[in-house]
Order: structure tokens, then C-alpha cells, then sequence
């Protein structure tokens, strides 16, 4: 495993959190992009991005969304129907009334468009992906991850999932049940999606792993491309209540792995971050590597300096997490979080994530060590 900071020394912002990447098939470049500012939910907050490749030659990171009605939030970075790179984030104030604007490439991140509103006048908590990538189906559909967060003294958590028939231009929203009734906490959010067949010929099902308050991840599967959903329930999971990204290992599903923080309390330590591998579709999982524990400081691209952290050696602070509606107030110290994980055309896993929220960690897992969990 190797691993390298590729969002410079840092030293435009005060956090940083919340990445994203995709890599292009043809020339393999990688665009990775998150939000930074003061904190979480100010409003100074700015969405930035970099490209570049595994052998070095990153960009200076660069601002590509900022301004509008307060702080940016969650981008997410995924190839469409049409071929085009898209960049979804969030924007506002506050979590319960984002909105959710995109910008798009035809030159895998070289050049962007003018950012537009993905479903105009709505700021009911953002439309399309919120965390995780979108999937695109057999038939076509492209089911985007959503979710949504009341601002209630005690809120309310559900899992949504938003639909494109036509390639982006449109959206159609369906909601997870779930028994609230039976929960501690707030309920869940930000699923992880992905397909599964039981072989050749055979029906596809989408499934979900959703983020939860009840110290275990929640799984809900669909039968029909996501137009609906059976009642979330949990599994196997620890989850600690942050967000987590799932892949499949092979054409089937049958293999699946996620990067997660590996606690159980919600609001719960935010180190280490591991991959965890699932052989039933999500049910039962089984840790395989620690991508992350805070012990050694990832690789920097030539020219650059380690982010200051403000750990004195020998010191192992924990980040001290405080939520509500308008962001988590941490000092960021040994979070290493918010992991977002594709699998490469090459059979590597890529995937970037949060580093004491001062920079953000490309890290790549070798296809021997994949092949070695299938």
C-alpha cells in the first residue's frame, strides 16, 4: 500500500474534509476534490480540486466552486451516462436545506463548465449524490445515493436514493423504509451502493450499506434498478456513525469491500480507518487492512510540505467531534475519515480520505493484495 498527500501544504485553509475521486480509463489521470475552509459549515468553505497521476505530477490545488449562499459541502466526482466527468456539491448554510449544484468536463478534469443547479429551486436537504458516487445500471438508470437530514431538536435521518432516466437532466427521488420506532439515534444516511447478479443471465440487485447513529451499518437491497427499496436492517458492520465507501471486487458482487472506520459508538473515534471485505452481499464483513492509523506520515509530491497538524511527538489527541445542523465542530486531531474507494481498471484500489482534516491522503492497495481477498 502506498500513500501520498496530494492537497498540498495546506496552508490555504484551516480543515479540510469530505473527498472524493475518479480516475479516467483511457489516460489514467485521477481528479480528487474536497471542501476546505475555517470549519465545516462556514462560510468561507470552497470546493477545491487536483489531478494528476500514481507516478507524481499533481496540480497545485485550485478552487472550483465557492461563494453563492454560504459554505460547500460533500463534492462528488463520477463519470456519467454521457461520458462527461460531473462534480456534484453541496451548498448552503445549513445541512437540512442544501441545494445541490454540478459542473462538468469533456477533458477528464482539465477544464470545467459553468456550475448549474441540479434540481433548480430545490432546498429540501440536496438532490443527487450526497456522499458516494452513482451507479449506473444494466437499464440504464442512474441511481445517485441521497439522503436527508431534519434540523429538528431531535432530528430525523433517512436514506434516499435519486434516479436518472435521461443521462442527468432529471431526477426522481425514492425513500429506504426504516422502523424509527426501533432506533436509538437519528436513523441513517449516506448509503454506499453497488450491483450484484447471481450469474450470468441472472436478475441484477442493487445493493446498499447506509451510515447509522445505531453503532452497526444498515443494508437494504433493490430489485427493480432502485425505483424501490426493502426496510433497511442492520448487519455485521461496526460504524461509527462517519461516512464509508463500498466497492465490488468482481462482475458479479459477490465480493465486496469497504473503507470504514472500524467503531461501534456514533460520534466514536475516527481512527483507525480500515477495509473491511464482505463474501454475502454486505451481511457479515471481515477486516483485511488498516489503510490508516496515524503512526506514519503518508508520501508528498515533490515541492510540497506536510500540512502542520499541531501534534508534539510522542502526543496521540483524539478529534473531539461536536454535530448539528450547521457542520461538526472538531479539532480534527487523528481523524482520518470520509474515505471514498474506486477500483481501478489496473485492479488496484484507490481511494482518498481525510487526514486530521488538514490535507487529503491519496492512497493506492496493490491488485495482488485484491486478488488475495478474492
Amino acid at each position: 500500500m502506498e500513500r501520498w498527500i496530494i492537497s498540498g501544504n495546506g496552508e490555504q485553509w484551516k480543515q479540510c474534509h469530505g473527498s472524493t475521486l475518479a480516475q479516467a480509463s483511457a489516460s489514467g489521470a485521477i481528479s480528487v476534490a474536497w471542501f476546505a475552509g475555517t470549519r465545516e459549515g462556514s462560510d468561507d468553505n470552497a470546493i477545491w480540486f487536483t489531478r494528476g497521476h500514481l507516478a507524481g505530477d499533481w496540480q497545485t490545488p485550485r478552487r472550483l466552486l465557492h461563494g453563492h449562499a454560504g459554505a460547500w459541502w460533500n463534492p462528488v466526482l463520477s463519470y456519467g451516462p454521457d461520458g462527461r466527468l460531473w462534480l456534484f456539491a453541496k451548498n448552503g448554510p445549513r445541512i437540512s436545506h442544501w441545494k445541490t449544484w454540478y459542473i462538468t468536463s469533456d477533458d477528464d478534469g482539465m477544464t470545467w463548465s459553468a456550475e448549474r443547479e441540479l434540481v433548480p429551486g430545490d432546498d429540501g436537504g440536496g438532490r443527487g449524490p450526497v456522499k458516494n458516487p452513482p451507479l449506473l445500471t444494466g437499464d440504464g438508470l442512474w441511481v445517485a445515493p441521497n439522503s436527508i437530514e431534519s434540523e429538528d431538536d431531535e432530528p430525523v435521518w433517512d436514506c434516499r436514493f435519486d434516479i436518472s432516466a435521461d443521462r442527468g437532466r432529471t431526477w426522481s427521488l425514492t425513500t429506504v423504509p426504516i422502523n424509527h420506532e426501533s432506533l436509538r439515534g437519528s436513523g441513517i444516511i449516506q448509503p454506499t451502493l453497488w450491483s450484484s447478479r447471481n450469474g450470468p443471465g441472472t436478475a441484477e440487485e442493487l445493493v446498499a450499506l447506509c451510515r447509522s447513529t445505531e453503532g452497526c451499518a444498515y443494508r437494504t437491497v433493490s430489485k427493480d434498478g432502485g425505483l424501490n427499496w426493502c426496510e433497511a436492517q442492520p448487519v455485521g458492520l461496526p460504524q461509527n456513525n462517519s461516512g464509508f465507501c463500498a466497492v465490488s471486487l468482481d462482475e458479479w458482487g459477490s465480493k465486496v469491500a469497504i473503507a470504514h472506520n472500524p467503531g461501534s459508538q456514533s460520534w466514536g473515534s475516527r481512527c483507525p480507518l480500515v477495509i473491511s471485505v464482505s463474501s454475502d452481499g454486505g451481511v457479515s464483513w471481515d477486516q483485511r487492512e488498516v489503510v490508516e492509523d496515524g503512526e506514519d506520515i503518508p508520501a508528498m509530491p515533490a515541492g510540497s510540505r506536510v500540512p502542520k497538524v499541531g501534534i508534539e511527538t510522542g502526543q496521540r489527541p483524539s478529534s473531539m467531534l461536536q454535530a448539528s445542523d450547521r457542520g461538526i465542530v472538531t479539532n480534527g486531531l487523528r481523524e482520518f475519515s470520509y474515505p471514498t474507494m474506486v477500483l481501478s481498471a489496473a485492479g488496484e484500489l484507490l481511494l482518498s480520505y481525510t487526514w486530521h482534516r488538514r490535507g487529503i491522503v491519496l492512497a493506492r492497495i496493490s491488485k495482488g493484495t485484491t486478488e488475495s481477498w478474492l
